[in-house]
């Protein structure tokens, strides 16, 4: 009898163990739960492309409109707040277009990291644009804005986990675009904002103080950012802020390459840097 209780007893830990070995594994358990609303199906999934189609008035008129129709999105996050010149901001790519999504709330990249695809629920949201650059987000005195953070985790879903390796940048030819009639760079403009690009050989303006965002007056800025040329051109900026991370890092001297979400402030381009190392020294 009593070496049948001594099995038994081993038989209830082995079991035990093995439940326990189960839950740790799965990604579905409470504490690798997918963040966001779970109870989110993909069912009405439209391209980026075709969202910024089907409300390009909107867009085109730098007006806001609520969605109203049973339709989503699903896209892998480009970029992120994750040194702090992204402010409130996600931006999602699905291969066809670049969607900036905007949320009160600071530490985005702690959930969504670079390369995590996300599936968006856009009924009850708004999209709109501010010069010209498209966006979902809330109301905000009657123009698009940013949501709160619990209307944001209402309408989204991660899907599985980051995997950084899918998210690779659109080269862009800065002699090419700078080539293009003005018609031709806004529709180019409207076609890839928001996307993430890479600019090679560039060289970045040096004026004021030789940091990328300095605060000492030496260098102006547009709502606490730096704007520096690209190539010596005022309509191709690098804008960084003064409170990124890298603010007082020292601009590089030589030719570099430049990964960036792409932006646009009408007809001018900008380029935000999500991390320190996006600009790359060429030696």
């Amino acid at each position: 009898m009593k070496i049948i209780r001594i099995f038994m007893l081993a038989l209830v830990c082995g079991l035990f163990a093995s439940c326990m070995d189960k839950d740790w594994d799965s990604p579905l358990s409470d504490e690798n739960a997918p963040v966001g609303n779970n109870s989110i199906q993909e069912t009405h999934v439209v391209s980026i492309k075709e969202l910024k189609t089907q409300f390009a008035n909107v867009i085109n008129n730098n007006s806001c409109q609520q969605i109203d129709e049973d339709i989503q999105i699903k896209g892998r996050v480009v970029g992120n707040d994750i040194e702090s010149n992204i402010y409130q901001q996600l931006y999602i790519d699905d291969g066809t277009a670049g969607m900036c999504i905007a949320v009160s709330t600071s530490s985005i990249n702690k959930e969504l990291g670079v390369g995590q695809e996300i599936l968006v629920d856009l009924k009850g949201l708004y999209i709109g644009a501010y010069r010209l650059q498209p966006q979902i987000g809330g109301l905000y005195n009657g123009g698009i804005g940013r949501m709160t953070y619990n209307t944001w985790k209402n309408h989204f879903k991660a899907l599985g986990t980051p995997d950084a390796s899918q998210v690779q940048p659109i080269e862009l030819d800065f002699d090419n675009f700078m080539s293009l009639g003005s018609s031709e760079k806004s529709n180019w403009l409207d076609e890839n904002c928001g996307r993430l690009v890479i600019i090679r050989n560039a060289t970045i303006d040096q004026s004021g103080t030789k940091v990328f965002a300095p605060s000492d007056g030496s260098v102006y800025l547009t709502n606490n950012c730096a704007n520096r040329n690209i190539n010596g051109k005022s309509t191709f900026v690098l804008r960084t802020s003064i409170y990124s991370d890298f603010k007082n890092n020292p601009l590089p001297e030589n030719k570099v390459n430049i990964t960036g979400i792409l932006t646009r402030f009408t007809n001018t381009v900008q380029i935000l840097m999500r991390k320190a190392s996006d600009v790359e020294e060429i030696n």
